[in-house]
Formats: C-alpha cells, structure tokens, sequence
C-alpha cells in the first residue's frame, strides 16, 4: 500500500509533466481535501498508507486538475468571510476583491449603528455577500437576486448549510420585482468584455458561468442598466464591485455622489452611493 509521501511526489511529478501551470499547493490542498487533514498536516503523516478508495479519489482529482478544473469546484467548496460555501460550475467562485466590498459594506453598517434594515445581493451568484451580510447582522432582510435558476439553487444550499434566512428572487435585474423597496443594495455583477472574456485563463472560460462573467460587449451593460433603474428600488446606499479599469467610467454613470473606492491592491474597485436620496 502506497503511502502519502510516495503519492505526493508522484502526482507532483504527473501534473508537472501533463500541466506545469497547476500550482503545486493546488495538487496538496487536493490530497488535504480527500484525506481528510490540513494540508500541513500532510508533511507530518508521510509514512501513512492511503486507501484503494482514496488513491482513486485522488487519482479523479488529478486528473480534473490538469484539464484546468479550479480546485474549489472538485472540492465542491469555498471559504468565503466566516462561511464555507457549496459551488458549483452554475456560479462563479468568490474572489477576495468581492470578500473586501462585503468587509467595506459590514464597516459602514458598524461604523453608522446599523444593524437592521432591508439588504438586497443583486446578481447573487452562489449568495456570498448577502450570507455574509446575514451572518454579520442576524436582524438584516436579506435577499438574494439571480437571473440564474441553477444560482440560486446553489444560494440556497448555502443558506441552508449555514443555517441563515434569507429571501430567494429570480429576476433578470430588477424586471420581476415592481413596487418593491430596499434599504441597501450591493452587487458583483457581470462587468467582463466581450474581447476580455476571450483572454481569460482556461480554467475560468472553460468552467466558470459565461453569463456570469460578462457584461455585454463592453463591460458596461449591467452598470448602464442599474445606473437608470435603481432609484426606484433602493433607499439608501448602493456599493459595487468594478473591474480594474473600468472605475472612471461607471462613477460618471452613477453621477456626482458616486465614491470611487480603491482595493488592497491599489486598484480602483468599488463604487460607493452613501446617500442616494
């Protein structure tokens, strides 16, 4: 029986041949996931015998990953603020960018006293901000919207997972939701052009959602399109998750009381409406 550090330097060596691009934590966080241990623990247990049922598992997994699968759809999760969260090739795995507009958003909720009031994840995707934001304040009305049948299947998986009310909406933006009214919007919507789309790594454009991923063919439609009809539906405070290069352009679209907000990075990545009345 062949044991952990017999295996790991074997699939090191296989994915090396078959895919240098695969990062070699992504093989070990791989072997973590399906044995059942941190990853560091993985370097204290090499003399420990794998199972025939594991080596298959492992050997699938492997396999998944030098054809440019992302990790978190083989492990079939994510760690996202305090959630671990179901994903799937229906949503789009949460970045760290959408990890800090939801700490910007919690900051702002502190920093004023709110702890209550009606929250809308607009393009909710897997349901990642608005479960954080639920989690982050038990008394918030959260819903999560979703064009995305497939979506907002796995949104509410999530919510059940971790234990967290929330509404469910299936509309393309705000089309389905006439005569209603929220406090605070947030959204991570498509915001990729066309011709950016057709650059991406393979194991975004091959397994992540299109529709998803792209914002018409500039990058622009969803924000033009939120830009003219918020108003109608959000009370408050709008925030927004931006693409790198695209800050300027869609602060003008939400005109003069619209913040430009830069990332840990550097990179100009959220827009902020603290006062929409």
């Amino acid at each position: 029986m062949q044991t952990i550090g017999e295996l790991l330097t074997l699939s090191h060596a296989f994915v090396k041949e078959k895919n240098p691009s695969v990062i070699k934590k992504d093989v070990e966080l791989l072997f973590a996931h399906i044995l059942g241990m941190p990853r560091l623990d993985l370097f204290c247990n090499f003399e420990k015998p794998v199972k025939e049922e594991e080596k298959k598992a492992l050997r699938d997994g492997l396999k998944r990953l030098i054809m440019n699968e992302p990790l978190a759809y083989i492990e079939g999760k994510v760690s996202f603020s305090h959630l671990e969260l179901f994903v799937d090739m229906s949503v789009l795995i949460p970045r760290e960018e959408t990890e800090e507009l939801v700490s910007r958003v919690t900051h702002f909720f502190k920093e004023k006293g709110i702890t209550s009031g009606k929250v809308l994840d607009l393009c909710s995707g897997s349901g990642a901000i608005g479960l954080s934001i639920k989690k982050e304040f038990p008394e918030m009305e959260v819903s999560l919207l979703d064009i995305s049948r497939d979506a907002l299947g796995v949104a509410k998986k999530n919510a059940t997972l971790n234990e967290l009310e929330v509404e469910l909406i299936q509309s393309d933006l705000f089309a389905n939701v006439q005569k209603r009214e929220w406090d605070f919007c947030i959204s991570n919507p498509p915001y990729i052009s066309e011709e950016e789309y057709n650059q991406l790594d393979p194991s975004v454009k091959l397994y992540e959602p299109r529709t998803a991923l792209v914002g018409g063919v500039s990058g622009y439609q969803f924000y033009e399109r939120i830009a003219k009809e918020y108003p109608q539906y959000v009370k408050k405070a709008l925030f927004l998750e931006v693409g790198y290069n695209q800050g300027k352009r869609v602060q003008q679209l939400f005109g003069k009381k619209a913040s430009l907000q830069k990332d840990i990075n550097g990179h100009d990545r959220f827009i902020e409406l603290l006062d929409v009345s």
